[in-house]
């Protein structure tokens, strides 16, 4: 099983803290922007004025555009709208990185691939770590809430198996154009559910740190982030990477009560240190094996 090196294991976590401030980042859009037009402005903002710039992928357009509607408008819409109904940041950042899971999961069945008994390990111990916060959670959590965010990780998952079968190609451009192919569909949704008076009441009312909080989604989140990651993922087994996401928690927990005061009490603290454990177990186990750390 190839392992991570760790000139690819440094971008990595460094793209688990932007996305973990990312929750931050879709709290602070949520209070003046409706879920969808905000997903809608991430993704327009993604891909413009880039794909004027950036030639578009030598893959064929459908996959481009299969791979931009799962991972981006499926997997944000339900995200941006579960958070909208009532989850919080902290919560939002853990549930969704049931992911890591899906991808794993979806990788066995559709790819035949066999993860390390280390690996197994590792998600076993993070998973009993994002159950204990469920479970501590209680009056937090909003049920319908829960179960978008569930359905954007189930997504999110998904979009890893589509970006393994495009294979290797330039990454920036899949991101930049798949950005494209979600605006649409957002857009129409949006107009849908959202209307046109709280659309136009958004943009009329926008502020500096709604304008702030779009910018952060659009570019270091989306442009950077998702080129780092889908890299990742046709370099490297499913297995392996999809754990490193789990730092995401950790850091989104972090920066959800620094900044927006939410409580982390000891059992959440404990928590999140069994993810992590559960992430050491899965990139390091079978490199301390081998003998071999990079």
């Amino acid at each position: 099983m190839k392992t991570l090196r760790l000139s690819h294991l440094l971008p990595g976590i460094l793209v688990t803290f932007i996305w973990g401030l990312n929750f931050t980042a879709i709290k602070i859009g949520l209070d003046g922007i409706p879920p969808v037009f905000l997903c809608f402005l991430r993704f327009f903002f993604s891909a413009f004025p880039a794909i004027f710039f950036v030639p578009r992928p030598e893959v064929p357009f459908s996959n481009v555009a299969v791979y931009g509607f799962v991972i981006f408008a499926c997997q944000f819409a339900f995200l941006f709208a579960g958070m909208h109904y009532g989850l919080s940041a902290g919560l939002a950042s853990i549930v969704l990185q049931m992911q890591a899971f899906v991808t794993i999961a979806l990788s066995v069945i559709i790819m035949n691939e066999r993860p390390l008994k280390s690996q197994l390990l590792g998600a076993a111990v993070a998973f009993a770590g994002i159950v204990i916060i469920g479970v501590y959670a209680g009056g937090d959590i909003s049920v319908l809430g829960l179960v978008l965010v569930f359905l954007a990780a189930v997504a999110w998952g998904s979009g890893n198996m589509i970006a393994r079968s495009i294979g290797m190609v330039n990454i920036l451009a899949l991101v930049v154009w798949a950005s494209l192919f979600a605006t649409l569909p957002l857009g129409l949704l949006s107009l849908f559910v959202e209307g046109r008076a709280e659309i136009s009441s958004a943009i009329m009312h926008m502020d500096w740190l709604s304008a702030g909080a779009v910018f952060y989604l659009a570019y270091p989140a989306t442009v950077f982030g998702y080129a780092v990651w889908s890299d990742l993922i046709t370099r490297y087994p499913a297995a392996t990477v999809a754990p490193l996401s789990l730092c995401v928690p950790v850091f989104g927990l972090a920066c959800a009560s620094a900044l927006l005061g939410e409580p982390l009490p000891f059992w959440k603290i404990g928590a999140v240190l069994l993810v992590l454990f559960g992430l050491v177990i899965n990139l390091f186990a079978s490199r301390l094996k081998q003998g071999n750390i990079v």
